[in-house]
Order: structure tokens, then C-alpha cells, then sequence
């Protein structure tokens, strides 16, 4: 399905984004905590997340296992990609209710993302994108807390008739 809607938004010219995040210090909220808090917090961090995103937006688990997740957010372009990354990170950081469930100690969520937009007017493929976005998310997680865009491709905004 999500190779379809790539393949769509292709197809009609529209610009779309993906979003790759990493929860910060994930590993240690494992050890610490334990599977079953982590995965807990995993599935508090989805909800949140699907809150978020619209309704069109595509939100997956990049591994099976592990804090990685993928946006695809459709009809954006890397400003309004940037713009939705943002808004994640900012209502992951605010949202006071992960915790832990064998002691209620609230647990504090950061995560980094890298963004880049498909250039739909070239032959790049999906995972052309996905090596942009790795790259701005390496350099995001270097940082934590922060939200790094690969500039490679932006599609400018089509102007509007004002009548």
C-alpha cells in the first residue's frame, strides 16, 4: 500500500515528505525500566503520534523490533514536512502521562527526526528518500531533541489564484 501512494503521488505530481524519528535514550528506558514498560511507553508514543498526523499520513514502525518510526506525509513539502516533525517532537515532549507502569515514575520523551521530501519529478525512488532522511536523522541524533531537514529537494509552493 505505501508503495502505491508513493507511486500515486508520483504519478499526480504532488509532493510528499517522510519523517523518520528515533526516541532519545530509548535503550536505557529499556534496561532501566524493562521490556514491558518500554513497549508501554512504545504504544503511548504511536497514540500520540496518530493523534498528531493527519488522517492521509501514512505512520509505520520501521523495524520490528526498536524505537524507529516513518512518516509519510503526503501533499507536503519539506517546509510543511519540518513543520508536522515539529509538531510531533513538541507533543511527545509536552505529553506528561508516559510512565511506567509498576511504579508510576513519569518518564520524559524526546525523540530526534530527519526529514526530506520526494522529488516527484525525477526518477528518485523510495529509498533514495530514505538515505536523505537517514543522513538529516543521524545528524538530528547527534543533537537529540531537534528536528533536521536534508535539503537536498523542495518543491516550491504553487501560487494561488486570488480571485
Amino acid at each position: 500500500m505505501l508503495f502505491r501512494s508513493c507511486k500515486r503521488s508520483k504519478n499526480e505530481g504532488k509532493p510528499f515528505c517522510v519523517i523518520a524519528f528515533d526516541i532519545d535514550g530509548f535503550r536505557q528506558i529499556n534496561h532501566e525500566y524493562g521490556y514491558q514498560d518500554a513497549n508501554h511507553i512504545l504504544l503511548s508514543v504511536v497514540e500520540q503520534v496518530n493523534e498528531t498526523i493527519r488522517p492521509e499520513d501514512q505512520f509505520i514502525r520501521r523495524h520490528r523490533s526498536g524505537d524507529e518510526f516513518i512518516v509519510f506525509a503526503f501533499n507536503n513539502n519539506l517546509t510543511r514536512g519540518e513543520y508536522t516533525a515539529n509538531r510531533i517532537r513538541e507533543r511527545l515532549e509536552k505529553y506528561e502521562k508516559f510512565s511506567v507502569r509498576v511504579n508510576k515514575v513519569p518518564v520524559r520523551i524526546t525523540i530526534s527526526a530527519g526529514v526530506a521530501e520526494c522529488n516527484v519529478n525525477n526518477e528518485e525512488s523510495l529509498d533514495d528518500v530514505l538515505r536523505r532522511v537517514d543522513e538529516a536523522l543521524k545528524v538530528a541524533k547527534s543533537k537529540k531533541n531537534s528536528v533536521e531537514r536534508n535539503e537536498t529537494y523542495e518543491s516550491k509552493p504553487k501560487k494561488q489564484l486570488v480571485v
